[in-house]
């Protein structure tokens, strides 16, 4: 009898109908795939579990693992409950049940949709398609009630703004905390009479006043598990506070938006359309302290941003913008400007981390472009006059340069072509196998045409090198 090493994959999201109930829960599909091992008498090496996480994307920890044990040969048979506890992107999962499996000789079976890749699988492209179309459906249906709730001026963050706490009656509410409210209540009142961002920040970071992050979990209790982020207060964090219209008791939604139901990015969202409902909540700060704040804030708005910003001499991104990094910490470089008298403006890059987070965090680095642009300039006059005076002696280090390139740019083409005749191999086989089964009846003139079809394209696509590649080292 063959040796199968299963691998048991259970998966579970908010995403999928009825999670609650027990015939979709982690412990019922662990019941059921155990029972089906059992009954035909094969060992299970592992099981993997993704608990509350979406079939829609595939940094899963548990699905991950046991991709990596399917390479390290460490289990031949993947078994899940239905097809969608794989995935819910019909594309992806079917990477993996037409190539990755096959490729590494994994016989993977779906339970109750009796899926078994070592039989016919015509339905199982199909019910990918479902499967995906469900989670789209749920996707926008979840988008919708959203926004439903932000119009009604309901809050659907996890972690509430610094100075409140959702209420206890209602998770959509939000009420006062006293302590929180005093730190945002200091806050506001340094920046409007005078201090500026980064002085906020470092008081709070010298007095030893939790960040907002830090603020919330040791409220409820809890470790911090943002572990990789820092505990201290920044200049941009303070920013934030100082613009966000809660502490005015009005409740702004929707101020970034999901890109797709299958991609975690967030897109910004234009002022303009953010959903903003007033008087939903306590305000901590009064009318008064707000404008001033507002009216500060505009007055002192800054003339750069962040390595992308627009020197305003002449309209173009800044010279260096996005190459220069702080020796120290490695951070980016900021383009900003400052006045020196009543009309001259010095343009500089400044670290990002000092200016964020102040000398706790980094020293202080800043370069003035002027000087950084006449530093390069005099850098490539002398490398011009070396070449001038040496012409022979650097034409012969050029040309060793050159050789090494190339020698390096042939052996990655070596591996490139070795990747498709290795391609090109396995499609072949893949025809000839086809036409051994049309040839004893066993696929029809429609499937085998398709297939065929596909596969000689495929071939086509693969023995055409990248142009770039062979262009750059040939």
């Amino acid at each position: 009898m063959e040796d199968y090493k299963v691998g048991l994959y259970l998966r579970l999201s908010r995403d999928d109908k009825n999670s609650d109930s027990e015939s979709m829960s982690i412990s019922n599909q662990r019941t059921m795939l155990m029972e089906f091992t059992e009954e035909r008498g094969w060992h299970v090496e592992d099981i993997y579990i993704d608990d509350g996480i979406s079939g829609t994307t595939f940094e899963r920890p548990s699905f991950k693992r046991m991709v990596l044990d399917i390479e390290k040969k460490r289990i031949n048979t993947v078994i899940v409950k239905d097809l969608s506890r794989l995935g819910r992107n019909y594309v992806k999962v079917g990477e993996y049940t037409d190539f990755f499996f096959p490729k590494h000789h994994v016989r993977f079976i779906a339970v109750t949709e009796n899926i078994d890749s070592e039989k016919d699988n015509d339905i199982a492209g199909f019910l990918n398609v479902v499967h995906e179309h469900y989670a789209k459906d749920v996707s926008r249906k979840i988008r919708a009630s959203q926004k439903s709730l932000m119009k009604k001026g309901f809050f659907l963050g996890s972690q509430p703004p610094l100075g409140y706490v959702k209420s206890p009656e209602d998770k959509h509410k939000l009420i006062v905390d006293e302590d929180g409210a005093a730190i945002v209540r200091r806050l506001f009142h340094m920046y409007a009479i005078g201090h500026t961002a980064r002085h906020i920040a470092d008081t709070f970071n010298q007095e030893g006043v939790p960040s907002p992050r830090e603020y919330y979990f040791k409220l409820i209790g809890q470790p911090n598990p943002y572990t990789a982020e820092t505990v201290l207060w920044g200049s941009a964090t303070v920013m934030r506070i100082l613009r966000n219209q809660v502490y005015l008791g009005h409740m702004c939604s929707g101020k970034r938006r999901n890109r797709s139901f299958k991609l975690k990015q967030r897109d910004v969202v234009p002022k303009d359309k953010w959903i903003v409902v007033e008087n939903t909540h306590e305000p901590i700060i009064d009318e008064v302290t707000w404008a001033r704040v507002q009216g500060r804030l505009l007055q002192n708005k800054s003339n750069s941003k962040a390595r992308t910003v627009k020197s305003e001499n002449n309209k173009l991104p800044a010279l260096f913008a996005g190459k220069l990094k702080c020796a120290d910490c490695k951070a980016f470089m900021h383009y900003t400007s400052s006045k020196s008298g009543k009309y001259k403006t010095y343009y500089k890059y400044r670290c990002s981390t000092y200016t964020n987070q102040g000398k706790t965090a980094c020293s202080f680095h800043s370069i003035r472009e002027d000087e950084l642009t006449a530093i390069v300039l005099n850098d490539i006059r002398q490398l011009s006059q070396i070449i001038q005076t040496n012409s022979d002696e650097m034409l012969q280090i050029l040309l060793e340069l050159s050789s090494r390139t190339k020698q390096n740019g042939h052996a990655k083409l070596d591996k490139v072509i070795r990747s498709v005749q290795a391609e090109i191999k396995d499609v072949s086989g893949r025809i000839d196998l086809l036409m051994d089964e049309r040839m004893g009846g066993n696929v029809s003139d429609a499937i085998s045409l398709n297939i065929s079809t596909t596969s000689r394209n495929t071939r086509k696509q693969k023995t055409r090198l990248p142009y770039s590649l062979v262009k750059e080292h040939i």
